[in-house]
């Protein structure tokens, strides 16, 4: 299972824009406006998530959906519950987990925030990374609940097919 997932890891981010990735440089607006104004952002890509449930048999899906919901919701409780006292490399590890995570299963409006969040740590950036932090345990109670529901289509069609018609 781990092997299919890493196929839908982001691996590098150089086709992004960003920084250096331009030919013009450009004004970087800070994490949060880039999550604030990520507005256009879906919470689920139907067509990534059929893509990786298309990769492995119909029975491990549901496990797959589980284990996600599961791990996001761990992370993101720990990442609540020390937001101000955990050490800023953790907060790192949390959020850059909760980012390939949620990438690989569709998730991406929790992949925005997490990999702003990501940056926010890595740039010793304390009081974004907790806003962030903030924004980030809204948007994974609401990917939970987009998850949850998936788990329940699943469920309902015998893990034939997630409804296709129905996207966030």
């Amino acid at each position: 299972m781990l092997s299919v997932l890493e196929r839908y890891l982001p691996g590098s981010h150089a086709d992004e824009p960003g920084p250096g990735n331009s030919s013009v440089e450009e004004p970087v607006p800070s994490s949060i406006d880039r999550v604030e104004s990520g507005d256009s952002i879906p919470f689920f890509d139907q067509g990534i998530f059929d893509r990786l449930t298309g990769d492995v048999s119909a029975e491990f899906v549901p496990q797959m959906v589980n284990l996600f919901i599961e791990e996001i919701g761990d992370r993101g409780a720990r990442i609540q519950n020390g937001l101000t006292t955990l050490p800023l490399q953790t907060l790192l590890d949390e959020a850059h987990t909760i980012k390939s995570s949620a990438g690989a299963f569709g998730a991406l409006k929790l992949q925005t925030t997490a990999r702003a969040m990501e940056s926010a740590c890595i740039q010793e950036d304390r009081v974004t990374a907790e806003n962030l932090g903030s924004i980030l345990e809204k948007q994974i109670q609401r990917t939970l609940l987009i998850f949850r529901e998936r788990l329940e289509i699943l469920d309902r069609s015998g893990n034939d097919e997630v409804d296709p018609g129905h996207s966030e």
